[in-house]
């Protein structure tokens, strides 16, 4: 399916209405079964669905292990799995949807250092990736990077949380090294996009956009190293955490 359509409006421009072509971005729902049990809904870009799968569940904390998961089916608008533990997995959605708090609260403790140059740098990377937002401005963007191997991995999606989880998902099946990468997102930095990161083991968490107060002190809480507003010149530093951000 293709990620944007063409269509023809009328745009008020040069002080008058004229009529237009625009690429407009695609929405597609997406279902995720638990065998006969229905763990989430999705209005997601179409692509990478069954990643997004994979990483829904891990970033979530459902899921510890992916072994203990098994795709049965991957189609247009769902896509059904297996769990070892399916009781767990169920008692952990349950106390998650109902009580609206997440289930454990790990502490980041891998640490490295992120230099200035590159953090703008990897900045730069994830904008020269963003085709579908250049062409649509309807995406957000999620990139993970390993500044150890000079690599990343990298999505666009409708959804900001739904970005991370693509890119989620795609580090697991390539079992990526989450210890030692760092996030870049465009999307604004809320406490569920914090727990995406502890959950996953990733120790930074960087954005274009800003953060909320419970975004700040959930990095606070987990050790996260937390930056936002990023713009060609500066940023802020919300949390000094695992990872040390210092000079080039």
């Amino acid at each position: 399916m293709d990620d944007s359509k063409q269509f023809s409006f009328q745009r008020y421009f040069d002080g008058k209405l004229q009529e237009q072509l625009e690429d407009i971005v695609v929405e597609t729902k997406l279902e995720l079964w638990l065998e006969d049990f229905m763990l989430a809904k999705f209005s997601c870009s179409p692509g990478l669905e069954d990643m997004l799968a994979i990483g829904y569940l891990m970033s979530s904390g459902l899921v510890d292990d992916f072994q203990d998961i098994k795709l049965l089916s991957v189609e247009p608008g769902s896509i059904t799995l297996s769990s070892r533990n399916r009781i767990d997995l169920i008692e952990r959605f349950l106390q998650l949807k109902t009580e609206n708090i997440h289930i454990y609260h790990p502490q980041s403790t891998r640490q490295f250092s992120l230099t200035y140059d590159s953090l703008f740098g990897y900045v730069n990377q994830m904008r020269k990736n963003q085709v579908l937002h250049v062409e649509t401005g309807g995406t957000h963007a999620s990139m993970l990077v390993n500044p150890l191997e000079d690599d990343f991995l990298f999505a666009e999606d409708i959804g900001r949380l739904n970005s991370m989880d693509k890119v989620i998902g795609l580090a697991i099946s390539e079992k990526w090294e989450l210890e030692n990468s760092i996030f870049f997102v465009t999307g604004r930095i809320t406490s569920e996009m914090v727990y995406k990161a502890v959950y996953t083991q990733v120790p930074a968490l960087c954005s274009l956009s800003v953060a909320t107060d419970k975004g700040i002190a959930s990095a606070g809480d987990s050790n996260i190293t937390l930056i936002g507003s990023i713009k060609p010149d500066s940023f802020w530093l919300y949390n000094s955490g695992a990872v040390v951000i210092e000079e080039s």
